[in-house]
């Protein structure tokens, strides 16, 4: 069991009720949720159980010492992973604020150690060591997740010893319900790599062919994407007025003047504009690749108008900020769909019922070009994609082209003997 120890303690000593309050006073600064700060302080509280606990000292040692029971009770599967990490990271928390004094909110994902059964930390370790020279780093979490998972999955099922997994233990951990359908994909490049490595390091010698593990392709469907109609009632709907109207036009406008993604959007720096030659330079999020696109009149004149009078007047580097302190980036998928889904509402329209989320804009300029009978090799360059495969589903929105494709029945005769 992993045993928690306090940091080095400072001189200063604190009643319970007044860390309380400090800490839901440093929580509103940082624009928590009210119903996680309450969360948060009830976790707190139970941890310095008692009748008097607003009038004892704050202790980092009762804090770890009740953190580490919870461990145990992790150990014995009466406590889920993710609460026991929601329990740690409250615990961080609370030793930042007694320590330094203030909380500085590091995101949605606020780093601290992940779940991994102890028999395999090593393991793990290794196996991301050996991807990461050649592997971005979004990449390389989604082996981390996965490979974390058949770790778990392994301990819950007594499998303590790398050397006692077989094939069936392998095709289990596929069928098993917790993994979504539309991740097996990926579990069986994690375990082809995997396996590779542990056989390579000498660890196990079990071959597997992975190709006869992997299911069967999936029909992909048409996913919906925005007429150009729809995209200027979207525009025409937006408050310019203000700097969330100046940000959100400015957002909307560059996504359907250059198919970029939400998070290569939210990740643009001013340096990344070259305002002199119109043109956008950027390092791409999702393939770690060097994208250089024009930057049409009509969005830089919104970009312009944004960064002049509508973003925040600070010192920070990222064009698209909160409007709101702290005034950090936007990021995340959930902040565009939440943006489109506030315009559809707006119109009239359900973002659940129509499925046109903020992606979809990039899927709207990719069906567009093609519509225009553009090259696919074009389409895909402008896109940002590595090869013409990724970019053959936008031309499945050319409905005019696919009739082509599609062979009448004449000169083809019919037997009446065959007729029913």
């Amino acid at each position: 069991m992993d045993i928690y120890y306090p940091k080095d303690k400072v001189s200063s000593e604190i009643l319970m009720g007044d860390f309380i309050t400090l800490f839901e006073d440093e929580m509103k600064k940082l624009n928590y949720y009210p119903s996680t700060i309450y969360t948060r302080i009830l976790m707190i509280r139970r941890a310095f159980s008692g009748s008097s606990r607003d009038k004892e000292m704050y202790s980092s040692d009762k804090l770890y010492g009740w953190l580490n029971m919870q461990k145990v009770r992790l150990d014995a599967c009466e406590l889920s992973h993710d609460r026991y990490l929601y329990m740690q990271n409250t615990v961080d928390l609370c030793e930042e604020l007694y320590h330094t004094g203030m909380l500085v909110r590091m995101g949605r994902h606020r780093k601290y150690e992940k779940y991994i059964p102890k028999c395999y930390k090593k393991l793990h370790k290794e196996f991301l060591q050996s991807l990461s020279g050649h592997m971005i780093h979004r990449t390389l979490m989604g082996y981390e997740l996965n490979s974390r998972q058949l770790w778990i999955y392994l301990e819950e099922n007594g499998i303590l010893n790398i050397a006692d997994i077989t094939r069936i233990c392998i095709e289990e951990f596929l069928s098993d319900a917790k993994n979504k359908k539309d991740s097996i994909d990926k579990n069986v490049l994690m375990l082809k790599r995997l396996f590779a490595f542990l056989n390579a390091e000498g660890y196990i010698k079990l071959e597997i062919d992975f190709n006869m593990l992997k299911p069967a392709g999936r029909r992909k469907p048409v996913l919906p994407h925005f007429s150009q109609e729809e995209v200027s009632s979207i525009l025409a709907s937006i408050d310019t007025s203000t700097g969330n109207g100046k940000r959100d036009y400015a957002i909307i406008v560059l996504a359907v003047y250059t198919g970029l993604r939400s998070s290569d959007i939210y990740n643009l720096k001013l340096q990344d504009i070259d305002w002199i030659n119109n043109d956008i330079k950027l390092k791409q999020v999702k393939t770690g690749n060097t994208l250089v696109l024009p930057l049409s009149a009509f969005a830089g004149n919104a970009m312009a108008d944004y960064i002049l009078n509508g973003r925040p007047n600070v010192d920070e580097d990222w064009i698209f900020l909160r409007n709101v302190p702290p005034y950090t980036k936007l990021e995340g998928h959930s902040s565009g769909n939440t943006m489109m889904k506030r315009y559809l509402t707006k119109m009239g329209k359900d973002l659940e019922n129509t499925g046109k989320s903020f992606h979809a804009l990039r899927r709207s300029v990719g069906s567009w070009m093609s519509r225009e009978c553009t090259p696919l090799p074009v389409i895909a360059e402008f896109l940002g994609h590595t090869n013409t495969e990724a970019t053959k589903s936008y031309l499945s929105y050319n409905i005019e082209s696919m009739k082509k494709c599609c062979l009448g029945l004449d000169g083809i005769p019919v037997l009446k003997d065959g007729l029913s």
